[in-house]
């Protein structure tokens, strides 16, 4: 990138942006502009966006995580105030869509909620959309504007790789059927691996039941899946997989959510490992893991090598390929691939 060329960027991050925001500016060379947000009585505020955006291109970057609503309307008011002053354009890179598993009408007279939010993202001036290991990626229809869709599979293999060697054998699975696309590249990437699809049903209760698992399993066994929210339907997998003949299960998931006893529920079942992106801020298990190491991958890398090609030009295609993230990371010795919590 030329200098002139980012003398004509803003970048700017959701007040409430994790560390990895910082990160991925850093990689770039491009400062975070500043933004003021002004609290007002009843829970409202305002965003003023502390630096010049006409005939800008402008990028903001930040999950819709944690307060969904109030990181959304964060969002939604960032955008409308760089549209409504020129901004040549206004990317939003947002690695975890909230609401994403609201998709479809799957109880009478419920909204489509992540259809909602594509509508308003749009209305209020958003040229692009970039996302990471989205929930259902036929939200990718919801917009009418460029959608990329980010897959932190390529980093996930290489953090197995470096932990048990590129030679490891596993069983993969994911918690459910529709999940066994998810598994299917880290079965390519570890010669020797296969997969087993897991057949669960939720109760009313809420609880996950595991059905059947269709296929054999043995020996070390990963868990694939897009997030980790409760931890209900992996433990209850994991618990399956056990019974099944697993040695030990670990546990891959790109958003690691956390919620409520999802760490009590994980750990009780012995992983050696989990692997989780720092995309969202999560709680940190009290009482530590026990035997359980717990690594977070940095998305900055994927980040900024996305927002450097959305303005620049260049193949969104490669950055699923292992290969180029295998030499990117021996090319930046100074970027790890995972760190432990």
């Amino acid at each position: 990138m030329h200098a002139h060329d980012l003398n004509d960027i803003r970048l700017f991050a959701l007040p409430s942006h994790p560390a990895w925001a910082k990160e991925a500016a850093d990689l770039l060379g491009i400062p975070l502009s500043p933004v003021h947000v002004e609290q007002y009585p009843l829970g409202q505020f305002r965003i003023q966006l502390a630096d010049n955006v006409r005939e800008k291109r402008v990028c903001i970057i930040g999950s819709t995580d944690g307060d969904t609503n109030r990181t959304y309307a964060e969002l939604e008011q960032m955008i409308s105030a760089a549209s409504r002053t020129g901004a040549a354009s206004v990317d939003v890179v947002m690695p975890y869509y909230g609401y994403a598993r609201s998709d479809k009408e799957n109880h009478p007279r419920v909204p489509i909620i992540a259809r909602i939010k594509a509508d308003i993202l749009q209305t209020v001036g958003a040229t692009r959309i970039t996302s990471l290991n989205i929930h259902n990626p036929a939200i990718q229809g919801f917009f009418s504007i460029p959608f990329a869709r980010l897959d932190i599979t390529p980093l996930m293999i290489l953090a197995l790789k470096q932990l048990y060697g590129a030679k490891g054998v596993f069983t993969f699975s994911s918690p459910d059927l529709k999940g066994g696309e998810l598994a299917t590249p880290f079965v390519k990437a570890f010669p020797g691996s296969h997969l087993v699809s897991i057949w669960k049903k939720r109760e009313q209760s809420g609880e996950t039941k595991i059905v059947d698992i269709i296929g054999e399993v043995n020996g070390p066994t990963v868990l694939v899946d897009d997030e980790i929210a409760t931890g209900g339907s992996m433990a209850s997998a994991g618990r399956a997989l056990h019974k099944r003949g697993a040695t030990h299960v670990d546990y891959v998931a790109a958003h690691g959510i956390f919620s409520g006893e999802a760490w009590k529920k994980l750990l009780a079942t012995k992983p050696r490992y989990i692997l989780v992106s720092d995309s969202v801020e999560f709680i940190r298990p009290k009482g530590g893991t026990g035997k359980t190491k717990v690594f977070v991958l940095p998305i900055a890398p994927m980040i900024a090598e996305a927002i450097r090609r959305n303005m620049f030009g260049g193949s969104m295609h490669e950055l699923h390929d292992l290969a180029y993230w295998q030499q990117w990371f021996a090319d930046h010795p100074e970027c790890p691939i995972m760190r432990p919590l």
